[in-house]
């Protein structure tokens, strides 16, 4: 049996429409066992486990935390912007080496 563990679950920064289109790409069919039920501040969704797989089932509810995420977000565009070249600055620093060790 696949279990999801909250710690499996590993929240990464990426493009949000990216995210959204990849964990909803599910097999329509599932859609038709979708059942739900909202009250005002949740919603519980039921659908049946062969339609998604652990990964699938991840990726899902790491989009629905990254979306959490950013409509609670103060950053503006360009801090996003700014801490993207950051990270991507310090991984090329760090891994810069190992990579050009590869082509040389």
């Amino acid at each position: 049996m696949d279990v999801v563990r909250e710690t499996d679950i590993k929240i990464t920064r990426r493009d949000s429409d990216t995210l959204l289109r990849q964990a909803l790409s599910f097999p329509e069919e599932a859609l038709t066992m979708l059942t739900y039920q909202a009250t005002d501040k949740t919603v519980n969704l039921s659908f049946s486990k062969e339609f998604l797989s652990a990964h699938e089932l991840t990726r899902l509810i790491e989009m629905l935390r990254v979306k959490e995420l950013i409509s609670k977000s103060q950053m503006t565009d360009d801090d996003t912007s700014l801490l993207d070249n950051e990270l991507k600055e310090n991984w090329w620093r760090e891994n810069q080496e190992r990579f050009l060790a590869k082509i040389k």
